[in-house]
């Protein structure tokens, strides 16, 4: 069951995919992206920084899976893990701020 309260009814609220066409993308050492979401079998993550250091943990904060990346571009074979929500670290040499995405498993 999903309940949705809105306390403002003058703003619009958007559910679902958002069109970002025409959009600029600016990349900083502290970002990173993921894909795809949701995931089956490979999560490809990018973090616009060399050398960096990841780690998978489940919804309960165990962790599942680590590593070291020297690309800015990872492949991670994630068919092992159950399906459900996942949240990856990402820990950038450079930048020193960690990164924190949620990815779904299917």
């Amino acid at each position: 069951q999903l309940d949705l309260s809105l306390i403002d009814y003058t703003t619009p609220y958007i559910m679902g995919n958002v069109n970002t066409e025409g959009t600029e993308t600016h990349h900083d050492k502290r970002s990173a992206e993921i894909s795809p979401v949701p995931a089956r079998d490979i999560l490809n993550v990018t973090v616009y920084d060399h050398h960096f250091g990841w780690e998978i943990r489940d919804i309960t904060g165990k962790q599942v899976m680590n590593g070291l990346s020297d690309t800015e571009t990872t492949h991670l074979d994630i068919a092992r893990l159950q399906p459900g929500m996942y949240i990856i670290n990402l820990y950038s040499g450079e930048s020193g701020m960690p990164i924190f995405k949620k990815f779904i498993k299917e």
